[in-house]
């Protein structure tokens, strides 16, 4: 197991784009799932979410399915795809209804689960740095309510785990030629001071 300090593991850690045809092995990937299942906080330790952890890199119609569903602007069909869910692993996290064992309204019920699955991925992302893995993420599901999935759960995120390429293009299964990887060198975030008061 690679051991990296805090400031390593904050380092490392990019949004991945594209992706080396290395396949983690799955203890590897085992144990990212036991540390967020160990030590990611969840309200009132009921876990909102499911995490399925798939093979991508073995179940390609399936890849290509959840894929062709991340087009990023669906009011623009020549918009890009997201290559992030195109990893070795993809995990895809939904709402866990078991544990809504108040009986809470739906629309309640989801702000919970959006945060427990928030604070889940953040703790993957963490665990997945710290042990040398790449991590991207994708909000971009077109297609949910299709179950992509095949398995009766609507995924709300998707998150790439492998290895990083550093080619900037990469081979679209949907439109069968080389395609552009997502640009990730602007900073958007504001300054500190902007958004953090002391008082």
């Amino acid at each position: 197991m690679i051991n990296l300090t805090w400031d390593e593991i904050c380092d490392n850690r990019n949004a991945t784009f594209n992706w080396t045809s290395q396949v983690p092995d799955l203890a590897l990937i085992k144990n990212v799932i036991q540390s967020v299942h160990n030590y990611a906080p969840s309200k009132q330790r009921r876990v909102r979410y499911n995490i399925d952890v798939l093979a991508n890199y073995s179940d390609i119609p399936r890849r290509n399915e959840i894929y062709a569903g991340t087009l990023s602007n669906p009011d623009k069909p020549t918009s890009r795809y997201n290559p992030q869910v195109l990893a070795p692993w993809l995990l895809s996290f939904s709402i866990r209804p078991e544990a809504n064992v108040e009986n809470r309204s739906a629309a309640s019920y989801e702000v919970e689960a959006w945060i427990d699955v928030g604070i889940a991925v953040q703790h993957t992302t963490l665990a997945a740095t710290a042990m040398g893995l790449d991590v991207g993420f994708c909000l971009c599901i077109q297609n949910r309510g299709t179950d992509p999935l095949h398995n009766n759960r609507n995924p709300i995120m998707y998150m790439g785990l492998g290895h990083a390429d550093p080619a900037t293009e990469y081979f679209c299964p949907i439109r069968k030629q080389m395609a552009q990887v997502p640009v990730n060198a602007h900073d958007t975030k504001p300054t500190l001071e902007e958004y953090v008061y002391y008082k």
